[in-house]
């Protein structure tokens, strides 16, 4: 079953925690998984675009992208919402 985007709590709080930064750094790293986590990112940063209520989540996403030194430079994140992101 999908939850709707208020019921996740990746969407219901900015991250802040080191420890949950570093285990998505190494789960980023992993070549079964790490791919498809970043897609995923991806995906939750551009529906912000559409989307208000996934704000937070994209926020949260693109924080977690920049802390793996996933390059970001040249991408077009016009109209995303990420407001509270650590970037």
């Amino acid at each position: 079953m999908i939850k709707k985007c208020e019921e996740l709590e990746f969407n219901a709080y900015l991250f802040y925690d080191i420890g949950f930064f570093e285990f998505m750094t190494y789960a980023i790293q992993q070549p079964n998984s790490g791919k498809g986590l970043i897609s995923g990112l991806f995906l939750i940063i551009k529906l912000s675009k559409k989307y208000e209520e996934f704000s937070v989540a994209a926020a949260n996403a693109i924080t977690i992208l920049n802390k793996a030194n996933i390059c970001l430079s040249g991408m077009d994140f016009s109209g995303v919402r990420i407001s509270g992101a650590n970037l």
